[in-house]
């Protein structure tokens, strides 16, 4: 059941992003904009993504979320009350270090 619930995350955030692409602009000034302005949104959904991730695992009190140069996410969270060290991997996969 876990699976299910990550995978249907995992095609929400895949969806939101398409949609939530900007569109090329005819005018060159508002396309210079949009490349920083896509980013930021990007980065967030992928952050979301992560932290959902985690917590369908079962792990609370995600915290210290931070992405990798490799696109790995790396976080700290509960499971209990022991305090675990989480790798997300591109495909979503959560593993504790």
């Amino acid at each position: 059941m876990m699976n299910h619930l990550f995978n249907a995350i995992v095609i929400v955030v895949l969806v939101g992003t398409v949609v939530m692409a900007p569109w090329p602009q005819s005018s060159a000034p508002s396309v210079a904009s949009r490349p920083s302005e896509t980013a930021a949104i990007s980065s967030a959904i992928e952050s979301a993504a992560a932290k959902a991730a985690i917590e369908a695992c079962g792990y609370s009190e995600v915290s210290m979320l931070a992405s990798g140069t490799d696109g790995t996410w790396r976080a700290k969270a509960y499971r209990g009350a022991e305090e675990v060290r989480l790798t997300v991997d591109g495909a979503g996969r959560v593993s504790a270090d």
